[in-house]
């Protein structure tokens, strides 16, 4: 992590400390919700690249409450206009901002529109109730979602070039100088003290 994303993590931290979950120092959700009534929200799940903030983060947003994954999407615009706008400089909060209002928006048409047919309502009506097994499948398909999102992300990162033209992948399966010494394929001098350690 560089400074600049240590000072942003920490000041979310501050900022939303009940509503922020950070799962390793690059990576965290945040629960957006409207200002007024909670009927929609968002999750945002964040994972600092390396050389963010010159570069933009990777993220992922998923629905809450009665927000459609399809109007979820509307979102994504919003996002990647602040990233533009904020590219250089820290820009979670920005993006945060950008998705609070967008849900305020939608809360307030909410609002404005007639009321739903009665067939509509009962589908809203019917919730899944919270109990222990309920709660614990949910826990194991969030963690694999995150656990996906995380082996995506790896899988991207070892693709990217890291060193001299090198993959990330590619520099960590090369041979060390201790290795190729050992081998007999290189002399004493070219293993340096810490290849020997």
């Amino acid at each position: 992590m560089n400074e600049e994303q240590i000072d942003e993590i920490e000041a979310l931290n501050s900022i939303y400390p009940d509503i922020l979950t950070q799962h390793s120092e690059t990576t965290f959700d945040i629960q957006v919700l409207p200002d007024s009534e909670e009927t929609v929200g968002l999750r945002l799940s964040v994972y600092y690249t390396q050389e963010y903030p010159n570069e933009p983060p990777n993220y992922s947003i998923k629905p809450l409450l009665s927000l459609s994954p399809e109007k979820a999407e509307e979102v994504k615009p919003y996002i990647n206009d602040v990233i533009e706008r904020d590219i250089g400089s820290p820009m979670i909060f920005d993006i945060i901002d950008a998705i609070k209002e967008w849900l305020n928006e939608q809360t307030s048409q909410e609002e404005t529109q007639e009321a739903l047919p009665q067939e509509e309502k009962k589908t809203y009506s019917t919730f899944t109730p919270v109990t222990y097994e309920s709660f614990t499948s949910w826990r194991q398909a969030y963690f694999a979602e995150q656990e996906e999102i995380r082996r995506e992300l790896d899988e991207k990162r070892r693709n990217q070039i890291c060193v001299n033209s090198l993959t990330y992948e590619e520099v960590w399966a090369r041979k060390t100088g201790k290795e190729l010494f050992e081998e007999g394929r290189a002399s004493e001098a070219e293993v340096s003290k810490e290849d020997m350690e």
